[in-house]
């Protein structure tokens, strides 16, 4: 398949935190280009919804933070469709507000759920792809795996390390089949900031209203653009926000830790504010 695009048809993919925002889109927009798709999450109530969406999704209950269910899910999908040819590491989870507010609890679960969950469901996935010398892991990192600033500081770290991840694991894997692609989304309506607003990360009553930005279907085409072209790619959603990664130079970059430093607690409450309004009448 080397210099020529790849089929989505008949291409077993796993998608991660389908059930919602990005994740949904991603599983919808895939499986209506003819790949079954094993579609995740915890609830399964969401999923019994989604599987009646197309006849190409196939739903499994999974919490990516638990060892056993992970396990499981990838043990499952290999015996029922035989192989896995794309792993979309999509679930994250997050918690608006500032460092010094956290708990260990808090920091805990994010790095769970967002960092080992995910590298480990790669890892175990990672064989089946290697015997078979083919096979795609796409990891949905963000823009704030480029630039960090409250009141995202402790996801962004998490965002920073699977994109590190990431790197890492594409020069492991370059020469054996695997291609290994990030996709890093700016502000997309989602109910993300909703469900960043509370004690539990990830956690909120109800279903809070999706926030402003781009729609959750960009992201989804970012990654089939990845998943179908013939070499690896990293790509930001929209493009334009690539851009952000000139902060890494060094004047850009202290100039950067002037601004925000002198603006820090405020943009840190503002997130706080704008995550509990997102949330909803029922957040506590």
């Amino acid at each position: 398949m080397k210099g020529s695009s790849r089929r989505l048809e008949g291409r077993v993919v796993v998608v991660t935190g389908a059930t919602a925002g990005i994740g949904r889109a991603i599983a919808l927009r895939l499986a209506d280009r003819g790949a079954t798709v094993v579609a995740c999450a915890r609830s399964a109530g969401p999923l019994a919804g989604l599987a009646q969406q197309s006849a190409h999704i196939v739903t499994r209950r999974c919490d990516i933070s638990a060892d056993d269910e992970r396990a499981a899910l990838i043990e499952a999908t290999i015996a029922e469709q035989g192989r896995i040819d794309v792993l979309v590491n999509n679930v994250g989870i997050g918690w608006t507000g500032l460092v010094e507010d956290m708990t260990a609890d808090q920091i805990r679960r994010l790095t769970e759920v967002n960092v080992v969950g995910l590298i480990d469901l790669t890892r175990l996935a990672l064989p089946q792809m290697l015997a078979r010398g083919d096979g795609d892991v796409v990891i949905v990192s963000s823009a704030a795996s480029w630039f960090a600033t409250p009141p995202l500081t402790v996801y962004s770290a998490t965002k920073y390390a699977v994109t590190g991840f990431a790197e890492g694991l594409r020069r492991e894997v370059l020469t054996r089949g695997v291609r290994v692609h990030t996709v890093h989304p700016g502000l997309v309506s989602t109910e993300f900031s909703g469900r960043s607003a509370g004690h539990q990360p990830g956690e909120a009553e109800g279903s809070p209203a999706p926030g402003p930005g781009f729609p959750p279907d960009w992201v989804a085409a970012a990654v089939e653009r990845s998943i179908t072209r013939p070499r690896r790619d990293t790509v930001a959603v929209p493009r334009l926000l690539g851009v952000t990664r000139v902060v890494k130079l060094p004047v850009i970059r202290q100039l950067a830790d002037v601004v925000v430093a002198s603006n820090a607690r405020r943009i840190g409450r503002l997130g706080q504010r704008m995550a509990r309004t997102a949330a909803g009448p029922t957040e506590r």
